[in-house]
């Protein structure tokens, strides 16, 4: 259990960094007290599957724990509960424990994919982390004590059933996004391909040279940003906002495709 808030610390100490930081495909980010850089992409798929496998790794104890429980109850107890975090019978010790053993990781796991989400492997981990939530509800829904009551057991049940739902739309193609603000972001020459940047915010953004091949930038504000050099081809610019941009004439065909055509004053 140390090891894993220790670790869980660890992630959202490296998850830290702005947004403007991490969105290249050849982002870096810098591991807390190692100061050493690793590709973000890596640790987007190495921390989480980490995380998954301490997690389990700990609920086969937690199996073993309930079921000697069932086998030599305590005096007074009736029925299996966790252990506690502190030696103490109280009812806050019982929320700490329910929260670290149950939902510290899924909690981890949701900010991964929050960061994740405008990056092709968003999807992946938005998956990931329903699948986990699926998993740690019905270990709460197996493990809950008979007399619980019936409105946290059905608030359970509709828990499980949202990210069920989530999970098959995600996995169905149906991208989760969030909106970025990079307002005046330094962006130049950054590989942007195939980001989801819906609705983002890049007035007064530094596009130069930067390759934003089939991004989708539907409805994001690009007023005053600097597109000079950049990569348009298959971008989608549906309702975006190109007002005084600068850089090379983008034809916008059917369905938002964009093609690049050179000229020399802002549009």
């Amino acid at each position: 259990m140390l090891v894993l808030i220790g670790f869980c610390f660890f992630c959202g100490l490296a998850l830290g960094k702005p947004d403007v930081l991490l969105l290249a495909s050849n982002a870096k980010v810098t591991l807390p007290f190692a100061n050493a850089d690793i590709s973000f992409v890596a640790f987007l798929i190495i921390a989480p599957l980490v995380l998954t496998a301490l997690s389990f790794y700990l609920h086969i104890f937690i199996g073993y724990w309930t079921t000697l429980s069932r086998q030599q109850p305590t005096s007074g107890q009736t029925h299996p509960v966790l252990p506690f975090t502190f030696n103490l019978n109280y009812r806050t010790t019982g929320w700490l424990s329910n929260f670290l053993f149950y939902w510290l990781v899924p909690v981890m796991l949701a900010v991964f994919t929050w960061k994740a989400l405008p990056r092709p492997e968003g999807p992946i981990l938005t998956v990931l982390t329903s699948g986990f939530v699926v998993v740690f509800l019905l270990l709460q829904i197996r493990r809950r004590p008979d007399q619980t009551s019936k409105l946290s057991s059905s608030m359970l049940w509709l828990a499980l059933l949202g990210t069920a739902f989530l999970m098959a739309r995600t996995s169905l193609g149906e991208r989760l996004h969030r909106p970025l603000f990079l307002e005046g972001a330094e962006l130049e020459k950054q590989n942007l391909q195939s980001l989801d940047m819906r609705g983002a915010t890049l007035t007064d953004a530094n596009l130069t040279d930067a390759n934003l091949t089939r991004a989708n930038l539907r409805g994001a504000n690009l007023r005053d940003a600097n597109l000079r050099g950049a990569h348009l081809f298959g971008a989608n610019l549906i309702g975006a906002n190109l007002n005084n941009t600068l850089g090379n004439q983008a034809t916008i065909l059917p369905g938002g495709i964009t093609k690049p055509e050179s000229w020399n004053k802002p549009n």
